[in-house]
């Protein structure tokens, strides 16, 4: 199973950063990939929701771990794969955060989604991740 990973540091709360992942259908205002995101409830487990993704399909997810306001999983099924991305808040040495995420590919056909989709993830994840936490410490 391939990794693709990207953090960054931050200066934001806990509280901030959650404020705006918790907020599913304002995603867009910090991913400009993202044309819209629709969510069946709040970010807890079993929660649905799909996003549309600019110049691609709709895609499906499900939250399959929540642990408020540390971290989240979704969990996306893709034909003979699975996607999973991971969200994650930890302490730095210097009483800031550190912002994690994490997408991996599972399943007979991983490596080829990791290929389609991860290419443009792993290129788009530091500059959604950089709006995210401008948004939360502006806040």
């Amino acid at each position: 199973m391939a990794i693709i990973e990207h953090e960054e540091h931050t200066t934001a709360t806990r509280e901030q950063i959650w404020a705006l992942w918790a907020d599913i259908e304002g995603w867009p205002d910090w991913d400009e990939n993202l044309e819209w995101v629709k969510s069946e409830g709040p970010l807890e487990v079993g929660t649905f929701a799909e996003l549309k993704p600019k110049g691609a399909k709709v895609v499906a997810f499900q939250f399959t771990e929540v642990d408020a306001p540390n971290r989240f999983v979704d969990i996306t099924l893709l034909p003979k794969a699975q996607m999973r991305m991971e969200h994650r808040l930890t302490d730095a040495e210097d009483g800031g955060l550190t912002v994690y995420q994490s997408v991996s590919f599972s399943g007979p056909l991983g490596r080829i989604f990791q290929y389609i989709i991860g290419r443009g993830m792993k290129r788009d994840m530091p500059g959604a991740m950089r709006k995210l936490i401008s948004l939360a410490e502006a806040s």
